[in-house]
């Protein structure tokens, strides 16, 4: 699959790993996957999106706002959850920029950047910052 979730710090983080060619609708999986699973996302209080390497993204505008709704229902029972996403190809951070201004409606925090580790020095701060607790870095742990 061209994106994975591998949950951290016992269910209070995700780290989403993109890989490849990645689709809207393998995305909106993800998104499935995550709501399947029977970790109360209550406690998320962060996500980490890395998509360095994906090499495409194929997704419309209203792919894109269909992703952000999703996200949005997927951090409905939590409060204050920080996203950063990591985005270093020109197309596919123009997608992710696109995503960040739909989901400017959520109630969320969130970030895109060019390069994974400015993305992970902002997750942690944010973290940090909005709920006062201390993470390392995501992805250290693959």
């Amino acid at each position: 699959m061209p994106i994975t979730n591998i949950f951290l710090d016992d269910q209070i983080g995700i780290l989403r790993v993109g890989e490849g060619i990645l689709t809207a609708n393998e995305d909106l999986g993800a998104n499935n996957e995550v709501l399947a699973e029977e970790r109360p996302l209550k406690d998320l209080l962060y996500m980490l999106v890395d998509l360095t390497h994906n090499t495409f993204m194929d997704a419309s505008s209203s792919d894109i706002e269909r992703i952000a709704r999703s996200d949005s229902e997927i951090l409905s029972s939590s409060k204050n959850v920080v996203i950063g996403i990591s985005a270093p190809k020109e197309y596919i951070f123009g997608l992710a920029r696109m995503w960040e201004a739909y989901s400017g409606r959520y109630e969320f925090h969130h970030y895109v950047f060019k390069s994974l580790s400015d993305t992970e020095d902002w997750l942690i701060s944010k973290v940090k910052e909005v709920h006062g607790v201390d993470i390392t870095r995501p992805s250290s742990r693959l």
